[in-house]
């Protein structure tokens, strides 16, 4: 793919990784050993890598199918931190604005436009291509 939906896209995988590095980076230093909350940071990692992994292949399914998973992992993310920071969740709640916490949400929240951006762009040029005979 060519044009504005290729620095969308690496935008994107950008946006995952730093919001996977920072849930991996907080279940090895703190997170661990909570329970539930700590395995949900790995598996947040897990599947940002895996969705960032995607977003890097060169079949266009694939890359639309990680944009539309990498969308949900984003908004859970924040619903997450928005719940840890109020009352908690899952027994857990987060002391106050960390550092990392702040760089999870300015990636989670950058990256939900980014995504929404580069799927529209993907489908447009799809449509505009017509129907492929094979």
């Amino acid at each position: 793919m060519t044009g504005a939906a290729t620095p969308l896209r690496l935008a994107a995988a950008v946006l995952v990784l730093v919001v996977a590095a920072v849930h991996y980076e907080q279940y090895l230093d703190s997170l661990s050993d909570v329970d539930t909350i700590g395995w949900l940071f790995l598996l947040n990692a897990a599947g940002g890598a895996a969705l960032v992994v995607l977003l890097l292949q060169r079949d266009e399914t694939l890359r639309r199918l990680a944009a539309l998973g990498a969308i949900p992992l984003c908004l859970g993310s924040l619903v997450s931190i928005l719940l840890a920071m109020g009352g908690g969740i899952f027994g857990y709640q987060e002391p106050d604005w960390r550092g990392p916490v702040v760089l999870a949400v300015v990636a989670e929240v950058a990256a939900l436009p980014v995504l929404v951006a580069y799927l529209a762009r993907a489908r447009r040029r799809s449509s505009s291509a017509g129907p492929r005979h094979t």
